[in-house]
């Protein structure tokens, strides 16, 4: 392969805030789940609807604004891109196609999720 014979390598590590985001978005699914238990053995059931109707809708949102961010060891000059198999020179910035916001530093690349609006074009999370 090329981006081997040429040193690109290529390993993802999660930031520690999206390690943590995601230990408490499924800390909130078990608890979910336990709440979900307790509401059918002591509550109505119009109460435990609205409760859990509620809930889902509190997980929606968490797990529409969670933004994972990603870097990934790159050669020094070089960055390609893990899904448009694009070769971008160190200090661009660039959109690939499932609408991360990528930079490419010296020795790195930085990945962050983005949104796509109702026109289809993509935006960051903040």
């Amino acid at each position: 392969m090329w981006a081997v014979e040429h040193g690109l390598e290529q390993v993802c590590i999660p930031t520690l805030l999206g390690s943590f985001v995601i230990l408490f978005y499924i800390y909130l699914h078990v608890m979910v789940i336990y709440l979900f238990t307790l509401f059918t053995c002591f509550v109505g059931q119009t109460m435990m609807k609205k409760a859990m109707i509620l809930c889902f809708v509190l997980l929606a949102v968490i797990s529409v604004t969670t933004a994972a961010q990603c870097t990934q060891q790159q050669a020094a000059l070089v960055c390609r891109d893990n899904f448009d198999r694009k070769l971008f020179h160190s200090g661009q910035n660039w959109v690939n196609s499932k609408c991360q916001f990528c930079k490419c530093d010296p020795g790195a690349m930085t990945c962050c999720m983005g949104t796509r609006d109702a026109a289809g074009k993509c935006k960051k999370l903040e």
